[in-house]
């Protein structure tokens, strides 16, 4: 199978009204005419487990509209710096990790670029917003979407300026083995651009020290200047309202990127939200292996539903499941919306095959009626 696509012609427009993104709340609500707290959004890749600890912080949070954003965000990045372990030259806070994306692609400006699939389509969309030509290559589900030494092979022989990875993976959950490595081995030769939104959810396994910032730099010091690693607070600490994220790089990198920052792009309650959740990373951390065994048992029970050919296991809070081929992925989203329950097709992101779901890991209530009209929807007619 050709695991190739490129992509090299003109920009292209972004259909604004293209179901690109999960969470569409919304939109959806007010198509079925009822209140967005009426839907179950199991189509948000957010930690909704942590959600008491987050409105918890939130509360303390004064939302502060007398004055400007502090434009240097200092003590969000000292937060950062402390809780990473990096130097505050190393560190740039962002109104998420979209627009660290756009920073990043703004300031290298590669030529072309390789895009592991699958991944978020902020990427492949702001190369052709940008003009920038790019190849994808796509990871195969017959290897359960994990990096193989062809697909590591494929990537250092590729031609282009640049490369892009994502680890642990969106959608598919998987984190990728000697990570240092392989980040140090393509900076050799190519800009490297690594989007660490959840490697948070690594904490306690054995992947987790692999995809530390701090490690990640130290493995590239001979070539610092060529890689980029983004990270963002919205999944594990459950804010998807609220902006931040943190472009971490050599010192050089991240000046050129804080250039084309616009000013006050962190508002003043992200920046405090943000310091506080670094503040209490550990308390967010304890609820990881309540979270393991909550997506554990939903495969588990998922994998039963006749219509569902797998459950991939997972080292986040979503699972990626796989439909027998008469379902249709979008139709499938479609009828589970009319129920009131939101759930992630993937036929529309970059480097997934037609056929698969989304589904963020919830309660144990929440995940059994996300089962149970899933198993309706899916039942032979």
């Amino acid at each position: 199978m050709d695991q190739s696509l490129a992509h090299s012609g003109p920009a292209r427009q972004p259909d604004a009204g293209h179901a690109t993104h999960g969470g569409r709340v919304f939109q959806t609500a007010r198509a079925l005419g009822i209140s967005p707290d009426a839907l179950l959004d199991a189509s948000n890749n957010a930690n909704s487990l942590a959600a008491d600890l987050t409105a918890e912080v939130l509360a303390g949070i004064r939302p502060e509209h007398r004055f400007y954003p502090d434009p240097t965000c200092a003590a969000l990045r000292a937060a950062y710096a402390e809780a990473e372990a990096l130097p505050e030259e190393h560190l740039l806070p962002v109104h998420g990790s979209a627009e660290g994306i756009l920073l990043t692609l703004l300031a290298l400006r590669p030529r072309s670029v390789c895009i592991l699939g699958p991944i978020f389509c902020e990427y492949p969309r702001l190369c052709d917003v940008l003009g920038i030509p790019w190849t994808l290559h796509a990871l195969s589900p017959e290897t359960g979407f994990t990096l193989t030494a062809r697909d590591r092979a494929a990537l250092l022989a590729s031609p282009a300026e640049a490369v892009i990875l994502c680890s642990p993976g969106n959608p598919t959950g998987q984190a990728m083995e000697d990570l240092p490595d392989l980040v140090a081995e393509l900076a050799a030769s190519k800009q490297v651009i690594v989007d660490l939104a959840y490697r948070d959810f690594l904490h306690g396994s054995a992947a987790a020290a692999d995809h530390a910032p701090a490690a990640l730099l130290a493995a590239v010091s001979r070539h610092a200047a060529r890689v980029v690693l983004l990270t963002s607070l919205t999944k594990f600490f459950f804010c998807p309202g609220i902006r931040i994220g943190c472009v971490m790089a050599a010192p050089k990198t991240i000046a050129r990127l804080a250039a084309l920052q616009p000013p006050w792009s962190v508002t003043q309650p992200a920046q405090d939200a943000g310091t506080v959740f670094l503040q209490r990373r550990e308390d967010y951390r304890a609820r990881l292996p309540a979270l393991r065994r909550l997506a554990a048992a939903h495969a588990a029970r998922l994998r039963q539903i006749p219509g569902v050919t797998g459950v991939l296991p997972t080292a986040t809070n979503f699972l990626l499941l796989r439909l027998t081929p008469e379902h249709c992925a979008p139709a499938v989203t479609e009828a589970m919306a009319a129920r009131h329950i939101l759930v992630r097709e993937c036929d529309s992101i970059p480097g997934m095959p037609a056929g698969h779901l989304r589904l963020q890991v919830r309660t144990t209530g929440e995940n059994a009626r996300v089962a149970e009209a899933l198993a309706s929807v899916l039942q032979p007619r």
